[in-house]
């Protein structure tokens, strides 16, 4: 419609003035910079940033030596919103036929204490390990598990965890 058109517009406009305002542009790819250089932004405005994730840093982390001590893993911020109540459910249905599972819950969040509740509720303390926030230490753990589960039903993109995780040869479910 011509409302959206002018809308568009209008935005594109606000973006422009605003990009050329900024201190700094952080651009996901090498092909958006040159993108935004072509359009007359200054090179060293721009920083890429591949949506926060540093493989090279990432590389110094690997350690492909870990022994899988882990069956599952969640990684994120506790959220409900985030899956960590179907998570759990999920290692209380598996202990049904593998008693022995092992999983763990790495990150901090406003649901922390109701997942740790609903942990000791469901007699799952000897199966969930709870971490808390573990910095770069996470990947430790993450590596050390067969399978990363990410059971978010968050109106939001792409998760970081799950990038890291298939960065350290951990299948993603």
């Amino acid at each position: 419609t011509v409302f959206d058109s002018v809308v568009r517009s209008v935005l594109a406009k606000v973006t422009l003035f605003i990009l050329q305002h900024a201190t700094r542009i952080f651009a996901v790819s090498h092909y958006l910079k040159q993108q935004l250089i072509q359009c007359g932004f200054p090179s060293e405005k721009i920083v890429v940033n591949y949506n926060g994730i540093d493989f090279e840093k990432l590389e110094s982390f690997r350690n492909d030596s870990f022994p899988k001590k882990y069956d599952l893993c969640f990684m994120g911020r506790i959220e409900e919103s985030k899956g960590i109540r179907e998570f759990v459910y999920l290692v209380k249905n598996m202990k049904e036929s593998q008693p022995n599972i092992q999983a763990v819950v790495i990150g901090d969040g406003s649901f922390l204490n109701e997942a740790k509740n609903l942990i000791q509720d469901e007699n799952l303390n000897t199966n969930i390990a709870v971490t808390g926030f573990l910095g770069t230490e996470r990947y430790s753990y993450l590596q050390q598990s067969r399978v990363f589960v990410s059971p978010t039903y968050a109106n939001e993109g792409f998760g970081l965890s799950i990038i890291e995780a298939l960065y350290f040869k951990v299948p993603a479910v």
